[in-house]
Parts: C-alpha cells; sequence; structure tokens
C-alpha cells in the first residue's frame, strides 16, 4: 500500500463532427421526408379526381365479358350493374335512386329532365330486368346479360 500510482493522462478525444456535415444529414433527410410526402398526397388526389360517370365506366366494363355460372352469380351481376347505374344517377341528378324502387324511379318526372325520354326508359327497362333476375328469379340468357350490360354502358356514355 506503500505504492501509489501515477493517474493516467487524459485521453485526447478525437475531433468533433463539423457542423456543415450536421447540417447537410438534417437537409438530406429533411428533402426525403418532404418526397415521400408529395408522392403519397399525389396518390390520393389522383383517386379524388375520378368523377362518378368515369367510375360507373369502369365497373361497368370491369364485367363486360362476365359470364354468370348460375342464379347466385347472375344475381350478383344484375345486382353491381343496378347499383353503378343508381350511384351514377345520384351523381347526375338530385334523384336519391339508391332509396328508390324501380317503380317509383320511372313515375318520378325528375328522370326524364335528367335523362330525357329515351334514357329514361331505358334506365328502367334495365332495372328492371334486374328486379326480374334478383327478385323474381327470372332466368336469363348469356346474351341477356351481355345487352344488359351493354344498354347500361351506352347509357352512362350518353348514347342510350
Amino acid at each position: 500500500m506503500d505504492e501509489l500510482r501515477d493517474i493516467k493522462p487524459l485521453v485526447p478525444l478525437s475531433e468533433p463532427v463539423p457542423i456543415w456535415i450536421w447540417a447537410l444529414m438534417a437537409l438530406v433527410a429533411s428533402s426525403l421526408l418532404v418526397l415521400l410526402w408529395r408522392r403519397t398526397r399525389r396518390k390520393s388526389v389522383d383517386q379524388v379526381v375520378l368523377s362518378e360517370a368515369e367510375a360507373a365506366r369502369r365497373a361497368l366494363e370491369a364485367v363486360r365479358g362476365f359470364r354468370p355460372r348460375d342464379r347466385a352469380s347472375a344475381e350478383r351481376l344484375q345486382s353491381h350493374i343496378a347499383i353503378v347505374l343508381r350511384r351514377w344517377l345520384e351523381a347526375r341528378s338530385e334523384v336519391h335512386a339508391t332509396d328508390m324502387t324501380t317503380e317509383e324511379l320511372e313515375a318520378d318526372p325528375r328522370l326524364a329532365k335528367v335523362l330525357g325520354e329515351e334514357g329514361r326508359a331505358t334506365l328502367v327497362a334495365i332495372l328492371t330486368f334486374a328486379d326480374a333476375v334478383r327478385f323474381a328469379g327470372r332466368s336469363a340468357t348469356e346474351d341477356e346479360h351481355r345487352e344488359s350490360v351493354e344498354r347500361a354502358s351506352a347509357l352512362v356514355r350518353g348514347r342510350a
């Protein structure tokens, strides 16, 4: 115990990182965050821009080649067509088509004002056929289903 050890000398610290390197790293990080934010914002804006008419066209185009194999798939196809047309009609007018029956739509005078008499007749024919398949159990041929899709597409495009 008589022997005391001497304190070790201080070890010099390495050179501190210059402030300009920290500033450069902060700039790169913030640039990446801004790019990511702009990319996600642009995608959401593109989805909002899609009009109801364009959405209806795409929805009908998606089922254009669909061939119902049984009663359930025929009902789903006709339900899809009816829903697309009713939503499209609501977007074009003040008619609350999704809350109305086909008979109520047919009797509504606003329908002829929005679609014209020929368009109204076409819409009512398509919805009546869809109702017969969905609710009355009417069996339909593949050609009748295809014609229903074609007439609905023509109506949405404005060529009814």
